[in-house]
């Protein structure tokens, strides 16, 4: 199988950070320094091990 990706996915693929940059940012408006500096902990763990 030879998979290939079209020039529209091109397109998208290249707006992907930015996407996901305003959807997280939109999500955390509402979290503390301290929240996200403690949500972090438990996901550094999580990605570690």
């Amino acid at each position: 199988m030879n998979l290939s990706v079209t020039k529209a996915g091109m397109a998208v693929a290249e707006q992907t950070p930015e996407i996901a940059s305003d959807g997280l940012n939109a999500r955390l408006k509402n979290v503390t320094k301290a929240e996200l500096t403690e949500l972090r902990r438990p996901l550094r763990k999580f990605v570690n091990d």
